[in-house]
């Protein structure tokens, strides 16, 4: 080796400039290169020792080819953090060294920057032709090659860490640069940029006291790629909390004055080592907690033990969670309201046991069921960690508006003030009684899948199977948790494409995942469980038949064959459902007050002596007008409610809580916000609900009685789970458990479903299937009414609506059919297929690429999908459902708005609570279209949002919007027309 650079010379690369405030006050600062490589190397031992958990050690201690023990884990740390602190190893070269915000920075860089690597020529190279983390990527391999470690594991080290920005480049972009290395350096430096970066290497190695001669005996294959991920995960999270000035301040506050001969490395490193735990302590990561020690079923639920024993699903889990001691999917298929909540929660504390993980997301279909969740997880978690700090989050798009989450944060008594964390603005971290706490830093974009306990919608966890920009920060999130993800049933060909490759993930991670479904297509099980399961195998085809099990079931797999067991039932649990079908068409008028087929009526008389009903429609506006209708026979200030998602975010909450406070569980809490606090109370007398889908999933309410538009059988029978559900309330004159089935229009050749419920469902053969599965096959209705026994008829009825793959003839149209109506058959299935095919192959344009896949890191990205710019194509965009929606928030005539402003923390607050989403099709695109407020550009929570003044006719839209007290937003066409 020649002679060393001198550390004066090194330490006048630069890492970062002044921002913001900062920028006036030391226009002269700056951070050198040197200082930001150990500032991010010692925040990833930290976190290395303090964060990951023990799983995830093993794994890439293995992969880095040492011992798994207690020497070799402390070693791979060295490894990882070394590692991690040459991310920006790239920033010492021409393009970014000579990049100057404006003339005097360039002009102070030339004076500042010393012989040999000042640029003599007139017009240096720009930035953006060679980002710094693509010369990392180029020019680490031969500086690793050169300590003696492996070519081939070299270029991939190169090439991981380099992506810290968010995605790998491609094979193209770093071959441009690998050229300009071997001609004249312009982009990535002469061999004296390359021998500065050497030294950099070498002496961060020094001072983090990593024997370089240990690359020597690191294995000569590259790391998989789920480790892979793990990694640049970690080097990303370590980089964003590393360059947080707040703790990590600019270390030359004037580059023209300071005397950097004057510079100790060593007393900086210490300086950065207390940096990086004050700022890991106050951001919220450290303090986890750890499930070291198995708990019985009724320590983690004590207030369950006043039932008896578990439930037989609990029971079998419980067992089951005894011989699990690898990572592995367990897929729970039982009859709504069995209790495979806390089942699931109970498997995931044991799995979390065993195998090291630390925390569980629990993946939800629903913003209100998330809601709901998050209560029932919070006891789980108070219960389980007496005296910890337990961060715990909820997350979705109006999570920060949500009154239980929102006292988590919001409670000033040990909050915490952080400011300038990575580039997301101002943070903090607060903490509420209980022992729940939430660092707002992770409840930030990207980060929200971070910390040990979440609760959200299944789009976040979704995120990680795309092409995103730092999907791999999502999935290194997920690999130190069990993932639970409810209502798999409930999702569509898109969607369940999107799963199936996350399963394929968490099975490469390693991360042991629990599903759960009251009504799963065989299919679809099976898919599950092979996607899992290749993923965890390392196989690129996977696909194993089920062993034989009747429902209700648990099936498992580990990574050998899927095994599973039927669920014992107790007698008590079973029940007879009531079918009847009844006629629910409206009146066309959408202010008449009448039901043709007596629907108000009959509801009306039925409920005479008292009793809560449910009626549930499968469109807003449907729902809306079936209030209005049931006015005339129910009074709306005391017997009639609705709830749907199209009420302004203050108003829906509200709603939420009303139905969870009329209908839950008795003596259940319901938090209602600002110190208003109620037990469950079911009222007096009679009442009726009128709802959409939002009561359909994971929203633990009980009927007496249930009217329901028609739906595909397994939704049905969802939405069944909600009548007689909980023991003990009094039932009035309804003798059993009833549903009433508003029944298509039936034709000779043709049968039609009202018009909303074919956009829902279409294209309809899954509804045809539905309807001829409860009818025995037969076109016309056969009775009036239908026994269904419960859980017995779920699977047969669920089979005959989603047949089989290879069942061959079972898709085909019914024998008895007259040959009009095996036309409509046809006609429908063709519809069907061919869509199907289409959201398919739509998904796999956005998904990640297959973790056994060998190709070039950069072709994982190879489209980084859009997650923030709406008006660009849907191609272009990381969607993780179909259907366009946008958010409004509405304005009353007169308002005063200042549109130029940046609303602060309290008014965009504010703002939100006037929000709704809309889905219209067709009134979406015109929303999109029209002006973005100015002062919401800049606000990361309003920037996706239109400003609406209710009432209002809008140049552009084809609708007006209208805010009624009881019925939420109406949309109208120009006209009057709803």
């Amino acid at each position: 080796m020649t002679t060393e650079i001198p550390l004066e010379t090194l330490i006048r690369f630069w890492a970062k400039t002044p921002k913001g405030k900062d920028k006036a006050r030391f226009p002269l600062a700056y951070h050198p290169l040197l200082c930001h490589l150990i500032d991010v190397a010692v925040v990833t031992l930290r976190m290395w020792d303090e964060v990951l958990s023990h799983a995830a050690k093993k794994r890439v201690t293995k992969a880095l080819g040492l011992p798994i023990d207690d020497m070799g884990i402390a070693l791979a740390g060295k490894h990882v953090a070394w590692i991690a602190g040459l991310h920006d190893l790239g920033k010492a070269s021409p393009p970014f060294a000579w990049r100057g915000d404006n003339k005097e920075t360039r002009r102070l860089l030339k004076l500042f920057i010393a012989p040999p690597f000042q640029y003599q020529g007139e017009q240096p190279p720009q930035a953006n032709q060679a980002p710094h983390g693509y010369v990392t990527a180029v020019t680490l391999p031969s500086l690793l090659c050169e300590f003696q470690a492996d070519k081939t594991l070299a270029n991939q080290i190169g090439e991981l860490i380099g992506g810290h920005h968010g995605i790998f480049a491609s094979n193209e972009d770093l071959n441009k640069l690998r050229k300009s290395l071997k001609k004249n350096g312009i982009y990535v430096g002469n061999s004296d940029w390359q021998k500065a970066r050497h030294d950099l290497a070498r002496y961060l190695a020094e001072l983090l006291d990593f024997n370089l001669d240990c690359l020597k005996s690191l294995p000569s294959q590259k790391f998989d790629n789920a480790t892979v991920m793990l990694i640049a995960g970690l080097v990303s999270v370590a980089d964003w909390i590393g360059s947080n000035t707040s703790y990590f301040h600019l270390k030359v506050k004037n580059a023209v004055t300071a005397d950097l001969s004057r510079f100790n490395a060593a007393n900086y490193l210490r300086h950065a080592k207390k940096k990086a735990r004050k700022a890991l302590r106050e951001l919220g990561w450290l303090g986890w907690p750890e499930q070291r020690e198995a708990k019985d079923f009724f320590e983690l639920f004590p207030t369950l033990e006043q039932y008896g024993e578990p439930l037989p699903a609990q029971q079998a889990i419980l067992e089951l969670a005894k011989t699990l001691k690898t990572p592995g999917l367990v897929i729970v298929e039982e009859q709504m309201g069995a209790g495979k909540t806390e089942a699931a929660i109970a498997l995931a504390d044991r799995w979390n046991v065993e195998l090291g993980q630390r925390g569980i997301y629990f993946a939800l279909p629903t913003m209100a069921t998330s809601n709901q969740m998050f209560g029932r997880v919070c006891e789980y978690l108070t219960t389980r960690f007496p005296g910890i700090d337990v961060p715990v989050y909820l997350l979705h798009g109006h999570a920060s508006l949500v009154s239980d989450f929102k006292d988590i944060r919001n409670n000033k008594a040990r909050a915490t003030e952080i400011h300038d964390i990575s580039c997301d603005g101002v943070e903090g971290r607060s903490q509420c009684p209980g022992n729940l706490v939430a660092a707002d830093w992770f409840t930030y974009r990207k980060k929200g899948l971070l910390p040990p306990f979440g609760i959200g919608t299944v789009d976040q966890t979704l995120m990680a199977a795309l092409r995103t920009s730092h999907a791999f920060v999502r999935l290194f999130g997920l690999a130190h948790k069990t993932i639970i993800i409810d209502e798999v049933h409930a999702y569509d060909t898109y969607m369940t494409k999107l799963i199936e490759r996350l399963l394929e993930w968490l099975g490469a991670l390693k991360s042991p995942v629990i599903l759960l479904s009251a009504t799963l297509p065989s299919d679809k099980r099976r898919a599950l469980i092979n996607a899992y399961a290749r993923g965890l195998s390392g196989e690129r085809e996977r696909n194993d038949e089920l062993p034989e099990s009747d429902y209700p079931r648990l099936t498992w797999t580990t990574g050998d064959k899927p095994q599973a067991k039927t669920l014992l039932q107790k007698e008590e649990k079973k029940r007879n459902l009531m079918i009847e079908w009844v006629d629910g068409r409206l009146e066309e008028q959408a202010d008449s007050c009448s039901l043709i087929g007596n629907l108000g009526r009959k509801l009306r008389d039925k409920l005479e002596n008292g009793g809560c009903a449910a009626v549930i429609c499968n469109t807003v506006g449907r729902a809306q007008q079936m209030h209005r209708a049931l006015s005339a026979f129910f009074d709306p200030e005391t017997e009639l409610d609705l709830f749907h998602a199209r009420f302004l975010f203050e108003d829906r909450e509200r709603q939420e809580k009303l139905a969870l406070w009329r209908f839950g569980k008795a003596k259940k809490k319901v938090v209602f916000g600002d110190g208003d606090e109620r037990e469950a109370e079911r009222p007096k007398g009679r009442f009726v609900l009128v709802a959409t889908q939002v009561i359909e999933q994971s929203l633990d309410l009980d009927f007496d009685l249930m009217v329901s538009d028609f739906a595909p059988t397994d939704l049905w029978l969802q939405r069944s789970g909600r009548i007689w559900r909980h023991d003990g309330n009094p039932r009035y004159e309804i003798e059993q458990p009833t549903l009433w089935l508003c029944q298509p229009e039936i034709g000779e050749n043709e049968i039609h479903f009202d018009s909303g419920t074919e956009a829902v469902y279409q294209p309809g053969w899954i509804l045809l299937r539905s309807w001829l599965a409860l009818n025995d096959q037969q076109w016309q209705l056969a009775t009036s009414q239908r026994l269904v026994k419960i859980p017995d008829e779920i699977e047969p009825l669920i089979d005959a609506t989603y047949p089989k793959d290879d069942a061959g003839s079972s898709a085909d149209c019914p024998a008895h059919f007259t040959p009009q109506q095996c036309s409509f058959w046809r006609t429908l299935k063709e519809k069907h297929d061919n869509l199907q095919k289409e959201h398919e192959s739509f998904a796999e344009e956005k998904l990640l690429r297959e973790p056994q896949n060998t190709e070039h890191l950069g072709e994982f990205f190879s489209r980084d999908l859009e997650e923030d710019l709406e008006n660009i194509h849907a191609t272009h965009r990381a969607l993780t459902r179909l259907g366009d929606s946008i958010g409004v928030i509405c304005f009353n005539e007169g308002d005063s708005f200042d549109e130029k402003a940046i609303p602060d923390p309290d008014e965009t607050e504010k703002l939100l609570h006037r929000s709704v989403t809309i889905s219209r099709k067709g009134l979406v695109q015109q929303l999109r279209a029209l002006p973005l407020p100015s002062g919401w550009k800049k606000s990361p929570l309003l920037r996706h949002y239109r400003k609406i003044v209710l009432g209002r006719e809008i140049e552009g839209l084809d609708y007006v919007l209208k805010l009624d007290k009881r019925l939420g937003i109406l949309i109208e066409k120009r006209g009057g027309k709803q």
